[in-house]
């Protein structure tokens, strides 16, 4: 708690820094300290959960508004259900009309689907509800510190879609005053759903969302809002670079480039701060700085393995498997598995072999590798007990060996991790 305290007023001091050494740094600021609260806000989460609040976003969304309002009463728990609950109690649970809490739960989904996170106001919801408080206090001491009236925008992108929310987080005014969109103007976009138009209104502690449509992807976005009582602010959306947005973050490929001609013909960097590259090689590196990095510091090492699925990929809908092809052991995702091999028979030739009986140099009989049911050699006058010539058995076994692993036929290649 002293450590995330100490690091979130280190933050604002920071940034307080930031906005006065550059007077129209207002909207990186505030952006900054959303990036603040969400990263607390994860970290917290997962600490009263035991739940990534990514997984459990997405489970929350794979249901519609009907099955979490009655999930409280109903018998179909588990612990990831439990956990995804436990974000719509804290987001839409709490506060409003039920069908204020459906419109906002279909209108959160909707943006869900498009960016495959949850809003900021989301995020604000579940912050301010948690046992810990301390990120939702940091972020409003952050805003105060940085923005002021706090008035900001914020953008997420996935392929052409752009989704920009005006969020007004605090006031020291009036907190029923209004203030409504005078003008915009949008550079090499398409406005979508028209949630920004002309004489629009935002009120304090409220947000706006919008969805745009890139039209040209090798050139950059620009927006422009002016809203009365707020100075004019500009959003620049960069264009992708081949960056390819539609493929999330976490996701490997397999190429037969080495990396730095993949990243040349590919038109990204490939030496840099981690927050400015886009794929690097699956080699168990440190990326702590991307967004990869924000939920696991080090990529998988997948140098000389191949990859094999786990036995489940979605504990809500699993479809029964084929046994035939599962896993025996059950493991988690990066985690390596050693190489074995499964129990099996080996071919062994016996063409026979016989013994040869003597008394004294004289050769009595021949057996072969059974003897006679009786016991008895086939003489008349044996007397004593005869010497035994040993014989080979002839029995071979085949060496199926052929190198020093268990591996089947395959070709050699590069796997790179998407981690911004």
């Amino acid at each position: 708690m002293k450590k995330l305290l100490m690091t979130s007023i280190l933050s604002v001091l920071i940034l307080t820094n930031i906005l006065r050494a550059q007077p129209n740094a207002t909207v990186n600021a505030c952006s900054a300290c959303t990036e603040a609260l969400k990263n607390g806000t994860y970290d917290e989460f997962k600490r009263e959960t035991n739940y990534s609040l990514d997984e459990s976003v997405n489970t929350l969304f794979s249901y519609d508004y009907e099955f979490w309002s009655h999930y409280s009463s109903s018998s179909s728990h588990n612990q990831s259900l439990d956990a995804a609950y436990s974000v719509y109690s804290l987001s839409f649970g709490n506060s409003g009309t039920e069908a204020q809490k459906k419109e906002e739960f279909n209108r959160q989904k909707s943006t869900y689907i498009y960016s495959r996170s949850l809003s900021q106001n989301a995020i604000e919801n579940v912050s301010q509800r948690l046992i810990n408080k301390t990120p939702y206090e940091t972020f409003l001491a952050c805003v105060r510190a940085t923005c002021g009236t706090g008035l900001f925008f914020e953008q997420q992108s996935t392929g052409d879609n752009i989704i920009v929310t005006a969020r007004w987080v605090i006031t020291g005014g009036n907190p029923n005053q209004v203030s409504a969109l005078r003008s915009m103007s949008i550079a090499n976009a398409s406005n979508v759903d028209f949630n920004f138009k002309t004489g629009v209104q935002i009120k304090p502690l409220n947000s706006i969302s919008g969805l745009f449509k890139r039209i040209d992807p090798s050139q950059d976005v620009i927006i422009s809002f002016d809203f009365e009582n707020f100075p004019s602010q500009q959003i620049l959306i960069k264009r992708g670079k081949n960056q390819n947005f539609n493929t999330p973050v976490g996701t490997i490929i397999i190429s037969q480039l080495d990396y730095s001609t993949f990243c040349a013909l590919s038109d990204i960097p490939s030496i840099g701060n981690n927050a400015d590259l886009v794929w690097v090689p699956a080699d168990g590196r440190n990326v702590s700085g991307s967004a990869y990095g924000k939920r696991i510091a080090t990529v998988p090492d997948l140098r000389g393995v191949f990859l094999r699925g786990l036995n489940v990929f979605d504990p809500v809908n699993n479809p029964n498997p084929d046994p035939r092809q599962l896993d025996p052991e059950t493991r988690t995702a990066g985690q390596l598995q050693t190489q074995a091999v499964q129990a099996h028979d080996h071919p062994i030739t016996d063409p026979g072999h016989a013994h040869t009986y003597r008394k004294g140099g004289q050769t009595i009989d021949t057996w072969g590798s059974r003897p006679p049911a009786t016991g008895q050699l086939n003489c008349d006058h044996c007397g004593d007990f005869l010497s035994t010539e040993k014989a080979p058995t002839g029995i071979t076994k085949t060496d199926l060996s052929t190198g020093p692993e268990t591996r089947p036929i395959n070709k050699a290649v590069y796997y790179y991790i998407k981690i911004n």
